[in-house]
């Protein structure tokens, strides 16, 4: 039994080497309202600011928190108003950023995900590849080639 907590415990710090949390997104109705009672209530700074995604018609933020970063998502298109946000915003995935990218990708359906948006280059992480695999599991997770 020991010998299975070590091997578990050694691929786990195996992982991490490819693996780094960036941040949780979260869909906003009106991006501009959202930062300023983030920057104002909560003492968010912002790290990137209001930048349009050109591959999914959305406009992100990153904001930066003691202990963690959050992506503020809006859509471009009023007239497509994104599900679950009639009352204001909410959670809608984790992001990770990867060195084994590739792998992540064509592994996904084996791993009980589906890729929902291809790999595309994005203007949020300076040209870098990125995609979104909705995990039965897990929700919706966004990877980022590091």
């Amino acid at each position: 039994m020991e010998c299975e907590i070590y091997e578990a415990v050694s691929l786990l710090k195996h992982l991490a080497h490819f693996i780094e949390l960036h941040h949780i997104g979260y869909r906003v109705v009106e991006l501009e309202k959202s930062i300023c009672y983030c920057v104002e209530t909560l003492g968010a700074r912002v790290e990137m600011p209001p930048t349009l995604i050109s591959a999914d018609y959305v406009r992100v933020c990153f904001l930066k928190f003691n202990g963690g970063r959050v992506e503020l998502v809006a859509t471009v298109d009023e007239s497509k108003p994104v599900s679950g946000t009639s009352l204001g915003g909410r959670p809608d995935h984790i992001c990770f950023l990867c060195s084994d990218f590739d792998r992540r990708v064509e592994s996904a359906r084996d791993e009980g995900g589906v890729v929902v948006r291809p790999p595309v280059h994005s203007e949020a992480f300076g040209g870098k590849r990125m995609c979104f695999v909705l995990y039965r599991d897990m929700g919706l997770i966004e990877w980022v080639e590091k």
